[in-house]
């Protein structure tokens, strides 16, 4: 299927039916007149994935319409579509295509570093550390994809280590999951 044609199904369905429970949507909508033009709904944020940078019931304003000409980049925070659930997810880009990832051992038995083109990633200002048993599904496609990020994917993972459903659960995500970009800087 075409991307803009699933960012569409997409658009309507959050029209239609609302989002489930991790999300409230407001009836707030900016009229387009082209694909670019940006599209902007407020969510409510539910649980907390991503604290300190977003909290549980802050509204956030997302616009649907962003990705329809933009690649996504490296710390862009974004709504994406869960991959086995209705609710919708809101994350930080940590890598995208091209990207190279790798793991390096710390002092502590069975904890990794997680590193982006070489650099230790960083969540809330510490460094994005798993366990053997979390980096399973990113080793997956470093291992399928000789460490490089392949075309159309994006690693995503939540500012709130081992509180987050991202990349660490679902590996990588592909580009036509992206829902918005949410209005906020890191």
């Amino acid at each position: 299927m075409h991307r803009t044609s699933l960012r569409l199904m997409v658009v309507a369905g959050i029209f239609l039916g609302g989002i489930g429970a991790m999300w409230s949507l407001s009836a707030e909508t900016v009229s387009f007149s082209s694909d670019c033009d940006s599209v902007w709904h407020e969510y409510v944020v539910r649980g907390d994935s991503m604290r300190p940078l977003l909290v549980h019931n802050e509204v956030i304003r997302v616009d649907l319409n962003y990705y329809h000409c933009h690649q996504p980049r490296v710390g862009e925070v974004v709504v994406l579509l869960h991959p086995h659930r209705e609710a919708p997810l809101v994350k930080v880009v940590y890598a995208v295509e091209g990207d190279t990832l790798h793991f390096t051992p710390t002092e502590q038995s069975g904890i990794y570093h997680l590193q982006i083109n070489n650099t230790s990633a960083e969540a809330s200002g510490e460094p994005f550390v798993l366990t053997a048993a979390d980096r399973k599904k990113i080793q997956a496609y470093i291992d399928a994809y000789a460490g490089v990020v392949p075309a159309d994917y994006m690693l995503i993972l939540g500012l709130n280590q081992g509180r987050s459903l991202d990349s660490t659960e679902y590996g990588l995500y592909h580009y036509a999951s992206l829902v918005g970009k949410v209005d906020i800087a890191l």
